[in-house]
C-alpha cells in the first residue's frame, strides 16, 4: 500500500491549476468511487438501515443510539467518511451492510468519557494517518451536517448519510493546520462550485458523468454549464517549529545561551521563533484560534518552574485528547494553571534559570616582552586602581607548591579574579592560571 502523497505547494496559484495538476492523482479510482456509492445507495434502501450521520445539535454522542419516528441512527465526526475515501483510494470495494452492521470502520477519533455509557459502536481510532499528517484536509462538496436544520423525515436521514460517507461528495485540499491561507479554500461555496464543475467536466468519463451528475442534481444543486471564473488561492506552509525535546531527556542535553543577569538551559537547541508570535503566560493553555499562529509560549507557573512550547506543535500531537472535553466544545480552548500536563511533556521544553553575579577577570602583566612595568589589564585596557594592583603584585610573586611563581587569586566578596601573566612562563603554567578561573568561578 503506497502512502498518500503530500502536497505540490510550489506549483498552484489558481484553484484551476490546482486540480489539473494534483487531484485527479489524489482521487480514487472514480469506477470504485461510482461502485461504492451505489453500494451505499443500496444499503440506505433497505428496510431497516443503520444510519450513521455526522453529529449535530442535541445529538452529539459518538456511537450512540438514536431514533427518529423508530429507523435508527448513530453519529460521527469525520473519521468514517476519511476512512471511506481512503479505502476507496487502496482500491476497496465496501460492503456497507457488513461494514455498518459489524462495525468495522471508527465512528470518532476518539470519544469521551461521558460518550462511554451510551457507546454502541466497537471501532474508534484512525487507520489512515497519511491523509492528514501529509497536510490535506478532508473536504465535503456537500455539507454533513446543515447548520440549524433538524431531522424532519427519513429522507433527511438517507442524504444526511449519502452526504457523509459516499465518496462522489469527497475532495481533497491543503488543511489550514498545516498551511496559512486567507480563507479555508474547501469550506468556500465558490471553490465548490469550481470544483464540482471540474469533476462533471474534466474528472468523469462520459459513462460516470450521469451517476455524478445525478448525486449532485439530488442535493439541490444545478452544476454549471460554462465554466466558472477562476480563482486565485493563496498559500504558504506555516512554520510550525519541530525538534522540542522531551523533557525526559533534558538533563543529559543542555545547552546554555546567554543573558544580561542569568543563564537559561534550553534541551539541545534553544526555541527560534522567526515569524510568528512570542507570547508570555502564567498558565499552559491551547486553543483553537491561536492555531496557525505559531506561537512561541513560555508558562512561568507560579511555583517558579518555567516551560517553553510551540503551540501549533503541541496542538497537533495532543488535540486527539483536548479536542474531545467538554472545555473545548464550549470555549474552544484548555488551559492548565497548576503544572504542565503529562501528556503534553514530551513536546515542551523546561527553563532553567540560574542566577549569577557578575565576576571579574583582570590580569596582572607587561603589555610586551620587554615593559618591565607590570600592570592590571582588563578586557577593555589597562586599569588604574591602586588596590587591584596591590593584590596584582601578590599574585604573581606568590609561591605554588610545585615551586612555580604566580598564582590565580580572587577578592571575595567582590569577586574579581587576577591572573598573573609572563611572557617568561611556559605553556603548562599558563594553562593551570586559566584552569584556576573556571574553579574560582
Amino acid at each position: 500500500m503506497s502512502k498518500y502523497q503530500s502536497p505540490r505547494v510550489e506549483t498552484c496559484t489558481t484553484l484551476k491549476e490546482f486540480l489539473n495538476s494534483q487531484l485527479t492523482e489524489l482521487l480514487p479510482n472514480q469506477d470504485l468511487m461510482i461502485k461504492n456509492h451505489l453500494n451505499l445507495v443500496a444499503y440506505l434502501e433497505k428496510e431497516s438501515p443503520l444510519f450513521v450521520l455526522r453529529k449535530f445539535r442535541n445529538h452529539s454522542n459518538r456511537g450512540s443510539l438514536y431514533y427518529y419516528d423508530k429507523h435508527s441512527f448513530t453519529v460521527s465526526d469525520n473519521e468514517p467518511a476519511l476512512w471511506v475515501f481512503m479505502e476507496t483510494y487502496y482500491e476497496s470495494e465496501l460492503d456497507f451492510l457488513d461494514l455498518i452492521e459489524n462495525q468495522r470502520f471508527p465512528i470518532a477519533f476518539a470519544i469521551k468519557r461521558e460518550e462511554r455509557p451510551g457507546n454502541i459502536w466497537a471501532t474508534i481510532g484512525r487507520k489512515h494517518q497519511d491523509f492528514s499528517a501529509n497536510g490535506w484536509k478532508h473536504c465535503h462538496i456537500f455539507q454533513c451536517s446543515p447548520n440549524g436544520e433538524s431531522i424532519k423525515s427519513v429522507n433527511d436521514l438517507k442524504r444526511r448519510s449519502l452526504r457523509l460517507l459516499s465518496p462522489l461528495n469527497h475532495f481533497p485540499f491543503f488543511s489550514p493546520r498545516k498551511f496559512s491561507m486567507p480563507f479555508d479554500y474547501g469550506e468556500n461555496e465558490e471553490c465548490i462550485g469550481y470544483v464540482v464543475w471540474w469533476l462533471y467536466t474534466h474528472f468523469y468519463t462520459d459513462v460516470n458523468k450521469s451517476y455524478f451528475k445525478a448525486f449532485v442534481e439530488a442535493q439541490g444543486f444545478i452544476i454549471a454549464i460554462d465554466e466558472p471564473k477562476d480563482i486565485v488561492i493563496e498559500y504558504s506552509i506555516k512554520n510550525n517549529l519541530k525538534g522540542i525535546s522531551k523533557t525526559k531527556t533534558m538533563k543529559a542535553n543542555k545547552k546554555i545561551a546567554n543573558s544580561n543577569d542569568k543563564i537559561k538551559v534550553f534541551p539541545i537547541e534553544p526555541i527560534i521563533n522567526t515569524i510568528g508570535v512570542n507570547y508570555e503566560t502564567s498558565c499552559f493553555k491551547i486553543a483553537e484560534n491561536w492555531y496557525g499562529q505559531n506561537r512561541l509560549i513560555t508558562v512561568n507557573f507560579r511555583n517558579g518552574r518555567m516551560y517553553q512550547y510551540n503551540h501549533d506543535e503541541v496542538y497537533d500531537n495532543t488535540i486527539y485528547h483536548y479536542g474531545n472535553l467538554d472545555c473545548w466544545e464550549r470555549y474552544g480552548y484548555y488551559l492548565n494553571s497548576k503544572n504542565i500536563p503529562a501528556r503534553v511533556l514530551p513536546f515542551v521544553s523546561e527553563i532553567i534559570e540560574i542566577n549569577m553575579r557578575n565576576h571579574l577577570i583582570y590580569f596582572y602583566s607587561s603589555t610586551d616582552f620587554y615593559h618591565k612595568q607590570n600592570q592590571i589589564i582588563g578586557l577593555d585596557g589597562i586599569v588604574d586602581d591602586l588596590k587591584l594592583i596591590e593584590y596584582g603584585k601578590i599574585c604573581y610573586n606568590a609561591v605554588s607548591n610545585d615551586g612555580s611563581t604566580g598564582e590565580t587569586g580572587t577578592m571575595y566578596p567582590k569577586y574579581i579574579t587576577i591572573i598573573p601573566f609572563s611572557y617568561l612562563y611556559k605553556e603548562e603554567l599558563i594553562i593551570k592560571h586559566l584552569e584556576d578561573v573556571l574553579t574560582a568561578n
